[in-house]
């Protein structure tokens, strides 16, 4: 039940154009990340290592003995963002207000060629297939939270621990199914928020959003993990 995929719901940064930055100073040729991060530092950039750390779960950079090196699929959005006027930090940043600070507008409803070049490369991690694949079995257009953990739980159970348990919960959970009382996940309000991550139902809900996989009529619950009501948070699918 162990994946070594990349977990993408380890993204800190709540909206995936941030992930983008790192693109603009990396290339083919290999560039020492300190020169990167210098370059980053100019424009105030926060929390730097964290949006490099995001490009490269996301698979648009790769690091090597403290070197970065854009992949091929990066180099392709790179072109992409080219082509946008993409390519300046300044641009990004505007970008970036346009597509977060409106209703009903995201990353894939003003720039689908950005968000399906992504949406390729998030593809290209198994569990993610894997939680299409559950999506696209969904009759309907929306679900509780609640109902798709249920879901995940009693039908994938890898999907589950590999990509929405916290590390440190791996193995509790694991006991749970050794003792058949993997339902209490999703049937016990209290389990459910102590397995699962603020990240989860956050920031990967919003990438899912702009990705353009989650509708942008979905509420994402900012507050604390006490407060959260699985049943309430609805997952609405494009």
């Amino acid at each position: 039940m162990v994946s070594s995929q990349k977990r993408l719901t380890d993204l800190t940064r709540n909206y995936i154009v941030n992930c983008l930055a790192p693109l603009i100073f990396v290339s083919s040729d290999r560039r020492v990340r300190k020169e990167v991060e210098e370059e980053l530092e100019n424009y105030n950039i926060q929390a730097i290592g964290e949006l490099i750390r995001g490009a490269k779960i996301i698979g648009l950079i790769k690091e090597q003995a403290g070197e970065l090196r854009i992949t091929d699929e990066g180099f392709v959005l790179k072109r992409i963002m080219q082509l946008e006027g993409l390519d300046k930090l300044e641009k990004l940043e505007e970008m970036k207000k346009e597509t977060s600070r409106k209703k009903r507008v995201s990353l894939a409803t003003e720039y689908p060629e950005i968000a399906i070049t992504l949406k390729m490369l998030y593809n290209k991690n198994e569990l993610f297939m894997e939680l299409m694949k559950v999506f696209e079995k969904q009759k309907r257009k929306g679900m509780s939270f609640r109902e798709l953990v249920e879901e995940i739980v009693r039908n994938k159970p890898n999907l589950f621990i590999n990509l929405f348990c916290p590390e440190n919960k791996k193995e509790e959970v694991l006991r749970m199914y050794q003792k058949g009382e993997e339902k209490r996940i999703y049937e016990e309000e209290r389990v459910l928020r102590e397995y699962i991550t603020h990240s989860t139902i956050f920031t990967f809900k919003k990438h899912l959003i702009h990705l353009g996989i989650l509708s942008t009529k979905n509420v994402l619950h900012s507050g604390k993990m006490r407060e959260y009501n699985p049943e309430e948070d609805k997952w609405l699918l494009v």
